[in-house]
């Protein structure tokens, strides 16, 4: 009984109902750098683990890295430079649909999740930005379902 309890708590930490937004500073085509996120530099810090000049933008500097279809934003709860939480994957699902993403959290949020426009489509019942918010499940996923290394 104790292990089943267990498993419940752990399974209750990692699913969750969060509403995502969408901004284009997170698209694949961004100007924006790892210098002008949370998870730059310091011991968390993805510039900082790819060994990339703060400088470099963001889908380039990320996209070696990444597996295919795998998107990047902002999780609320990164919640400053350099948290634990930064580079962590999740899969988001809309659940009327089915429709889910893949997407690793490497800026602030001040709710849920933060997107680029093509993340969000990818989850949205439209297919593009039009709801501007939805409310999704999040799961909790292994680094190795996000990154190639």
């Amino acid at each position: 009984m104790v292990q089943l309890l267990k498993f419940v708590s752990l399974l209750a930490a990692t699913v969750s109902a969060t509403q995502i937004t969408w901004d284009p500073a997170y698209s694949r085509n961004t100007a924006i750098t790892f210098g002008q996120i949370a998870c730059s530099d310091g011991a968390n810090g993805l510039a900082t683990k790819y060994k990339l000049p703060i400088g470099t933008p963001l889908y380039q500097g990320l996209a070696p890295h990444l597996k295919d279809n795998v998107y990047f934003g902002g999780a609320s709860e990164i919640t400053g430079w350099n948290h634990p939480s930064c580079g962590k994957c999740f899969r988001l699902k809309y659940r009327s649909t089915g429709k889910q993403i893949l997407f690793v959290g490497l800026d602030v949020a001040p709710a849920g999740a933060n997107l680029g426009p093509d993340a969000f489509s990818g989850v949205s019942p439209t297919g593009n930005t039009d709801p501007g918010r939805l409310e999704v499940i999040v799961y909790e996923q292994k680094h190795e379902d996000c990154f190639k290394d």
